[in-house]
């Protein structure tokens, strides 16, 4: 119970253009710096075209400040596309909480690779195997690892290794795109799950 009286009072859920305005300086600046290591933040192009792309920003809020930002499009679900923390002790506690959350309630996945795939990996997250990289993504996929899981693909003109971590929905038009691609769907992995038509 305290620990969702935390989330209660900490985090914000904010969805329109109009509220992510109110943030996206120190949000922008938050992700920057978390992905300072990999040559900054590259899912979008400014504040103002992250601002613009729909979905979910939720923001940890401590002392005023915001310490920790997750970054979510309505993607087959709930896709993480980016993850950032001020570096504060904080900061990065509000994160693990936020991405323990989404893993035990399957409510997100994520294309991960270097800090997030650890993450995710030393979370227990369950892996999505490769062959359906392609359709949820929609890019090309360049090779599959003989893992099964690890697959290649460009970014930004460069090949990245990437792999897909959580929980995925499936509507009809997604398992079209499966059958179109000679992808099996009769026996979907539990991390995958067919959402029912709703009439």
């Amino acid at each position: 119970m305290r620990f969702n009286q935390i989330l209660f009072e900490h985090f914000v859920n904010v969805t329109t253009p109009q509220q992510k305005a109110q943030y996206a300086d120190v949000v922008w600046d938050i992700l920057q710096r978390s992905y300072e290591k990999i040559g900054g933040f590259k899912g979008a192009a400014n504040a103002e075209e992250l601002v613009n792309t729909p979905g979910l920003w939720k923001l940890s809020r401590r002392h005023g400040e915001i310490v920790s930002v997750g970054i979510y499009k309505d993607t087959h679900g709930r896709k993480a596309i980016a993850f950032g923390t001020d570096g504060s002790v904080e900061g990065r506690r509000d994160f693990h909480n936020l991405k323990n959350e989404d893993l035990r309630y399957n409510r997100m996945w994520v294309e991960a690779s270097g800090d997030i795939e650890r993450i995710m990996a030393k979370a227990g997250a369950k892996p999505v195997p490769a062959k359906y990289a392609s359709a949820l993504t929609n890019k090309e996929i360049l090779d599959i690892e003989p893992d099964g899981y690890h697959y290649t693909r460009l970014l930004m003109g460069h090949p990245h290794v990437k792999i897909i971590y959580g929980f995925v929905n499936i509507d009809q038009h997604l398992l079209q795109k499966f059958k179109e691609r000679g992808i099996p769907v009769h026996d979907l992995p539990d991390n995958m799950k067919l959402a029912v038509d709703k009439v």
